[in-house]
């Protein structure tokens, strides 16, 4: 829970809570009232810290029904001596919404041969603006010819909406929106002060999904996902020690703690190495659908919160 005064932001609350087994699969809610329940029990808790319930949401999707667009687009002005205003700004960037638009027509055509699913926006951001070459924040009042808007979109299919939609009715709450959590995750560690520098690669490992998101010079180039999460390591401890799935699950964050003695760590560790190798070549072919970019960043941030997240 949190709260916003003098543009900034108080976190005054937090919780979370496990949703019933089989509730959410892939990525995927299959059991609404059972995820609105765990759902209801996580606000609960967190509105006990900050004294105070909510009456709106902001819910978080991830995984494979999210795509992404980055798109950059040069447009010359026919009347470069002339102040660009926010009229003519606001028309520039609809002309780029809509190459955008065709951008993931022609990528889900791709995906679904021609059978895709309707899709609704639920990201949009201007990520960097440039006037003749410079960078701006605003250009509105600059004069000039050629104007780069590069602009970040990222979509859901219509009808994973419509979920999310009853989700905040059944908790009664109204829907502000429905945000990209990778995108918000990469956007964390850029301060305003060196943000056209900064560059990384972000990994989110979830239950079932990995999301990846490159974000360069300060821009997200895009975000990508994979069905291999915490879950199939979770297994693999299973069958490997031949224990309860909540056992294996706990002997997972100890290792990854440093919490186990050598002899268990090793054999841990051996028997994650076939996964291991399995999520490495996940990661490999996700940050080739980043072919356009020369030189990848070099730094990687790693996240992730399966144990709050299982099924």
């Amino acid at each position: 829970m949190f709260f916003i005064e003098d543009n900034e932001i108080h976190i005054v609350g937090r919780a979370y809570a496990k949703y019933p087994a089989g509730s959410v699969q892939g990525g995927v809610i299959v059991d609404l009232a059972g995820t609105a329940s765990a759902c209801k029990t996580a606000i609960e808790t967190a509105g006990q810290q900050a004294n105070s319930m909510p009456n709106s949401v902001i819910i978080g999707v991830c995984g494979q029904l999210v795509e992404s667009v980055t798109t950059t687009v040069h447009y010359d002005r026919a009347h470069p001596e002339q102040i660009l205003n926010g009229s003519e700004l606001k028309n520039i960037i609809y002309k780029v919404q809509q190459r955008s638009s065709e951008r993931l027509r022609n990528v889900l055509r791709e995906k679904f041969s021609d059978a895709h699913p309707d899709v609704e926006l639920i990201h949009a951001a201007v990520v960097e603006m440039q006037l003749d070459g410079y960078t701006l924040n605003n250009p509105i009042g600059f004069q000039g010819k050629r104007l780069t808007l590069t602009i970040f979109n990222a979509y859901i299919p219509l009808v994973y909406a419509s979920m999310m939609q009853g989700l905040a009715r059944q908790l009664d709450l109204q829907l502000v929106s429905i945000a990209a959590q990778p995108y918000g995750i990469s956007k964390l560690l850029v301060k305003s002060d060196n943000a056209r520098d900064y560059g990384g690669i972000f990994v989110d490992v979830g239950h079932t999904n990995t999301d990846v998101t490159v974000v360069k010079n300060g821009s997200v180039e895009g975000m990508q996902s994979f069905a291999f999460g915490g879950q199939a390591f979770t297994r693999a401890i299973q069958r490997g020690l031949k224990v309860p799935s909540e056992r294996a699950e706990k002997i997972k964050f100890e290792h990854g703690s440093s919490k186990l003695n050598k002899r268990s760590a090793d054999k841990v560790s051996e028997i994650l190495m076939a996964d291991a190798r399995i999520w490495l070549t996940g990661i490999e072919l996700s940050l080739k659908e980043f072919s356009d970019l020369k030189i990848l960043p070099s730094r990687i941030y790693l996240t992730g919160a399966a144990q709050y997240c299982r099924s």
